[in-house]
């Protein structure tokens, strides 16, 4: 079994690890799958600015992600909520423009797998897709047991 750690180190996740300010200390980590990865710097980068937005939907991105690994204060369905069926353990993070979707491994650990423009998911609101993605994803890897806290509560996960 391995550790988040291990699989930063093997590649098959990539930690996020925004500049931080004189002062500031991590208190989260983001890890990103590859294909995540590859999504954020392919696709989403290139997201013009959305009509009345300050910022770009990469930038929103990259604000939240910093947010979380400094441990700035999250409201529940405003920045991040657990997907249904709730059993399966899946979290969305949540800015204006892109949905984010993972899971927490421990306490303070986000595990990004996948994610959307929140206008494609306004479509057809079906988030069936992504969660199975997650959970593939979740599965196939090595990590260490469990593999993602199962509460629901803001005190279970930060």
């Amino acid at each position: 079994m391995a550790t988040l750690e291990h699989l930063v180190a093997s590649g098959k996740l990539r930690k996020h690890e925004p500049e931080l300010d004189d002062g500031e200390m991590p208190e989260g980590i983001i890890c990103l799958s590859p294909e995540c990865d590859a999504w954020l710097s392919n696709h989403l980068i290139g997201t013009p600015r959305f009509s009345g937005r300050k910022l770009t939907a990469y930038d929103q991105v990259d604000q939240i992600l910093y947010d979380f690994v400094i441990g700035r204060p999250m409201a529940y369905s405003v920045h991040y909520r657990k997907l249904e069926p709730v059993g399966s353990h899946v979290w969305e993070l949540k800015t204006v423009d892109v949905r984010l979707f993972g899971w927490f491994c421990k306490k303070g650990h986000f595990v990004v797998v996948c994610g959307s423009l929140k206008n494609k998911l306004r479509k057809n609101k079906n988030y069936a897709p992504f969660i199975a993605k997650v959970i593939a994803f979740r599965k196939a890897l090595d990590l260490d047991e469990p593999k993602a806290i199962t509460g629901t509560n803001h005190n279970d996960i930060f």
